[in-house]
């Protein structure tokens, strides 16, 4: 068949599809896209003589004796959202994989432009094996082997690094069931195998040149082998419509969030978000050594007005330790809303720093030990709130923004001022960023 005749078929499957999925959402937010029993919501694409996808045992089986092509959930414009699923290479041969973001080739080139989680054989290389690959024709194909976090910069260039505790082949079963786990959330991409961190990239490429949105699709590369998929549950979350970005953390910070001093024993995930150790340091007046401080850049169109929310859990039982919402310049301008311990009590605590000249806002006793802290920015000013779980909001109080000589603002979470060895973890969860 001719590319254009193709690629014509492939924007017609592609637009409108119905977007249900096959079974009820369960308690963390997944549903089953895969009903154990029929294809339904699946698509091959491109469909061939042959059908090569079905379900076999329970399983979703590609024989690629019969095609080498891509079996597409129905849903055409999925952007961000973690897919967790189990697979196995039964002859103990294949090259397989899953693209997410995937939309019709217009170069012809391949049929699909996606970012690609590469599955295969054990003993097929980390070259495949838990690698990124870039099915990306018209701007550079990266390397992304298993074991590396690749950062892309915004001229297209790649700068990589080892990733600590990343999935080793021989932690891999050959012929046995896996468990795998791929999160996209915004320009952050992130592939796990048992448990694992495999491989990962973030990219900071112009919105434009980026893949934002497409089909999830399961692959099948090679004659002579086969693959088999089960227990394919999906949940949504992050970046919407409306411009709002929120995150759950329930798979580690999403996309747009990096580490200043990172500590990576110092953060995992649970408690239903992600806890942090509160270690030692300070972000508060000239000393700023505190570790695992998060930072995510505000869009611009959020700068002048903007409202902010996430829900902290700590009990701090040493002075002055404290987990915060911050609105954030650099280290000398911010101001801070959060749990910390004054005088053995406990309290929410507003306060602005400019120059490193810190002042208190706002010192509010609070018998809890998990609150939802909101900021409102707008017309230069800044006001702070908090609430309970299920309570009313209540005031904090307000100031001016600091004056920042031109540095664009960041929404930041800071834990600090703990005491070495406690083994105190503060949780974040329920994060927004949207206009007020």
């Amino acid at each position: 068949m001719r590319p254009s005749t193709q690629l014509l078929i492939l924007l017609l499957a592609w637009r409108g599809a119905s977007a249900e999925a096959v079974g009820e959402r369960d308690e963390e937010g997944f549903v089953p896209i895969f009903d154990g029993a029929t294809l339904e919501g699946w698509e091959e694409m491109p469909a061939g003589a042959v059908a090569a996808w079905s379900v076999v045992g329970g399983a979703i089986r590609g024989d690629g004796d019969k095609a080498q092509n891509y079996l597409t959930w129905r849903e055409r414009d999925l952007a961000d959202f973690e897919l967790r699923f189990r697979y196995r290479f039964p002859r103990g041969k294949g090259n397989s994989g899953v693209s997410i973001r995937a939309v019709p080739d217009e170069t012809g080139k391949r049929a699909f432009k996606s970012y690609h989680a590469d599955l295969g054989h054990v003993g097929i290389g980390a070259g495949v094996l838990g690698a990124w690959d870039f099915h990306t024709p018209g701007r550079r194909e990266h390397s992304c082997p298993r074991g590396t976090r690749l950062v892309i910069d915004a001229d297209d260039m790649p700068t990589a690094e080892r990733m600590a505790g990343a999935i080793a082949a021989e932690e891999i079963s050959p012929l046995g069931w896996n468990d795998a786990r791929v999160v996209a959330e915004g320009n952050r991409f992130r592939f796990f195998i048992n448990g694992k961190p495999a491989s990962e990239f973030t990219e900071h490429l112009p919105e434009a040149e980026r893949l934002r949105s497409g089909m999830l699709q399961l692959q099948l590369h090679d004659p002579g082998m086969v693959v088999e998929f089960k227990d394919l549950r999906l949940r949504k979350s992050g970046v919407k419509g409306d411009g709002v970005i929120s995150d759950d953390f329930r798979a580690g910070p999403g996309g747009g969030w990096r580490w200043l001093r990172e500590n990576p024993d110092g953060w995992r995930v649970g408690g239903g978000g992600l806890q942090v150790l509160v270690e030692p340091g300070n972000m508060w007046g000239a000393a700023n050594d505190a570790r695992n401080v998060m930072l995510m850049a505000v869009p611009e169109a959020l700068r002048e007005a903007a409202e902010v929310r996430v829900t902290v859990a700590h009990a701090p039982e040493k002075r002055w330790e404290q987990a915060n919402l911050v609105w954030f310049y650099g280290e000398g301008a911010m101001v801070k809303l959060g749990l910390e311990l004054e005088h053995g009590v406990r309290n929410i605590v507003m306060g602005r720093e400019e120059g490193d000249r810190t002042r208190t806002v706002a010192v509010i006793p609070f018998e809890g030990s998990e609150a939802e802290l909101r900021f409102r920015v707008g017309d230069g000013e800044i006001a702070g709130a908090f609430r309970s779980p299920g309570g009313e909001w209540r005031e904090a109080g307000s100031c001016a923004l600091p004056v920042a000589g031109g540095t664009a603002p960041q929404v930041s979470l800071q834990f600090y001022q703990g005491e070495a060895g406690s083994g105190r973890w503060a949780t974040v969860k329920g994060f927004r960023l949207g206009a007020p």
